[in-house]
């Protein structure tokens, strides 16, 4: 294995932490939407509260926060995933010219 293999390796390994924080960052706002469905479940049987469609704006402003968060997460991690498509074909390229 050449260096410009080793560093790709390298890069790879590098790659791939940053997808398993996006992931684990998903997680979490996956659990965050959920309390969030949660909690407009809750609000929809207190519809005759006074407050309830304020309640219920803030809970869809929180949802919509949360998905703009997983939307972004989204976008980098398909970033990564192609970064890192493009290294695996640099490198099955490299090996198959030796």
């Amino acid at each position: 294995m050449n260096n410009s293999t080793k560093e790709k390796f390298a890069q790879i390994e590098k790659i791939q932490d940053s997808i398993d924080m996006i992931i684990k960052s998903l997680d979490f706002w996956e659990e965050k939407m959920n309390i969030c469905f949660k909690e407009v479940d809750c609000l929809e049987e207190e519809s005759w509260h006074p407050e309830f469609e304020s309640r219920i704006k803030k809970a869809k402003s929180q949802m919509n926060q949360i998905l703009g968060k997983v939307h972004m997460e989204e976008e980098e991690l398909n970033k990564l995933e192609n970064s890192m498509a493009t290294l695996y074909s640099e490198i099955f390229s490299e090996e198959s010219e030796e």
